[in-house]
């Protein structure tokens, strides 16, 4: 059925409420996971990579401690916290003295054969938490868990923030341009995962209680964008303003030398193992052996070749990526009907996001910004007017191949290549854009069934426990089938990720 051309605006207004609705949604579950305590108990298995000296007992739900127990939370991202742990003496062992420290906190407390609960404040400012118990014998732990709090500073910016965005939505959809509802829109749902970084992550220069020099970086920031609004029709400006943000709010992360896994990828790569990337596992830490990102160790390799020693390069290297993607983003809300000043707006708030911070700061984290660029560079060859091309269909292969080989979040392409399909763009050209949204379902399709390949030993593991799955047998399509919901659903549902919180110890 035809829409009539007098209704599409209202129709296009719908889809960009709904979407702003459910961008919200994520972000509002995503702040609840962050804001909830990381437990580590019997019920689940995050406590074996994330500890030592536990161990499952008979009873359900309870763990066996040994004298000497260490635990390592990981992502507090600075906000205080309660660590609690609530433990119990062993018949054979009635009277047990426990003697936990985590951080500056320690206490020395005796626990019977009831329940104890132990909590320890940990004070603002603290990132890992390595929490040490050592006993004269043998206990129980019923829960461990780290109970994240958050400040009303923090609480009072964002309830503002959100209620101030809500309303302009709501104002725009009424009587305002589809720019301004969608830039509106945009803002409130970024609102919300402020939540857990605005005050807390020191990488950001946009914390509440932030240092003089660092609230001048944020004025100029504001000034910058003031100016380039002006000329948002310059692509040339435009790109500016987001190389100029870029540098103001991350430059001083240039000079943060090198992180956890920083000191394994900055080194010389061998040919034979550059190529090994590409049928096998990327894993640099040794942790968690399911990665498959050859375009991220790629990106190494150049830079260990052009930079050597030189810690600043790599970082330059991510602000580079993180600007790249910042001018991609602006070409695509173009591409999509936005106006000139909504579509730089949308670039310069993602660019100056908090929830950035980490992938500029940290040069380990350069596979989002290589995502993001092969990402929206592949929706921008999507969004592309007319029949498409033999070539065409080649570059969108390759941008979509080139997305997935850098993190595994790109899976998600295909929901959103359909989305701009079926809301944002023109419907004439819906018979012409099938035959590219093919393509990258093709793509898609080809890196889930490698992924599982690569790692059938890990996914069969994780996703096939239980009896119904005896006998799996690699080589049958129909058990595969079973295998991909498994695979797919925590890649497209980050908040699905709240184990990672509770990282190895080795």
């Amino acid at each position: 059925m035809t829409v009539p051309e007098s209704r599409a605006p209202a129709a296009s207004r719908r889809g960009l409420l709904a979407a702003a609705v459910l961008v919200g949604a994520i972000g509002l579950a995503a702040g609840a996971v962050a804001t909830s305590s990381l437990r580590l108990d019997g019920a689940t298995g995050d406590w074996r990579g994330a500890s030592e000296g536990l161990y499952r007992s008979s009873q359900p739900g309870i763990l066996t401690a040994g004298r000497r127990v260490v635990v390592h939370f990981h992502g507090l991202d600075g906000r205080p916290a309660v660590l609690e742990v609530v433990a119990a003496a062993r018949p054979a062992s009635p009277a047990v003295t426990l003697t936990a420290a985590a951080g500056r906190a320690r206490l020395e407390v005796p626990v019977g054969l009831e329940p104890t609960s132990v909590r320890m404040p940990i004070p603002r400012g603290t990132h890992d938490v390595d929490l040490l118990i050592e006993a004269n014998a043998i206990f129980r732990v019923s829960r461990i868990a780290l109970i994240r709090s958050l400040d009303a500073t923090t609480a009072a910016v964002i309830v503002m923030a959100a209620l101030l965005g809500v309303t302009a939505l709501v104002t725009t959809w009424r009587k305002g341009p589809r720019w301004a509802a969608m830039a509106w829109g945009g803002l409130a749902s970024l609102a919300v995962p402020l939540l857990w970084t605005f005050a807390a992550d020191p990488a950001s220069s946009l914390r509440v209680a932030a240092p003089t020099r660092d609230a001048l970086r944020v004025a100029l920031v504001a000034a910058l964008w003031l100016a380039a609004l002006a000329f948002a029709r310059s692509r040339l400006a435009s790109a500016a303003a987001i190389v100029g943000t870029v540098a103001l709010l991350h430059l001083p992360t240039v000079w943060y030398g090198f992180h956890q896994d920083d000191f394994v990828l900055a080194r010389g790569w061998p040919g034979k193992e550059l190529a090994s990337t590409l049928h096998g596992e990327f894993d640099p830490s040794g942790m968690i052996p399911s990665y498959y990102r050859p375009m991220v160790r790629l990106s190494w390799a150049l830079d260990h070749a052009w930079w050597g020693p030189w810690t600043a390069g790599y970082h330059a290297t991510n602000l580079c990526l993180h600007a790249a993607a910042g001018v991609v983003l602006v070409a695509l809300l173009r591409r999509v009907a936005l106006p000139a000043p909504g579509a730089l707006l949308g670039a310069l708030a993602w660019v100056a996001h908090p929830l950035a911070a980490s992938t500029a700061a940290w040069a380990s984290a350069r596979g989002d910004s290589l995502m993001a660029i092969f990402y929206l560079a592949a929706l921008l060859a999507f969004s592309a007017p007319g029949a498409p091309t033999r070539r065409s269909q080649v570059t969108l292969a390759l941008l979509s191949a080139l997305a997935l080989g850098s993190k595994e979040m790109a899976a998600s392409l295909p929901l959103a290549a359909l989305l701009l399909h079926r809301v944002l763009l023109p419907r004439p050209d819906r018979a012409l854009r099938r035959r590219r949204l093919a393509v990258i379902a093709a793509v898609t399709a080809a890196y889930v069934v490698l992924w599982a390949l690569l790692f059938a030993g890990k996914l069969v593991g994780r996703v096939s426990s239980g009896p119904r799955w005896a006998g799996f047998d690699l080589h049958d399509p129909g058990h595969w089938l079973r295998l991909i919901p498994g695979l797919y659903a925590p890649v497209l549902l980050p908040t699905w990720y709240e184990e990672w919180w509770l990282t190895p110890l080795e």
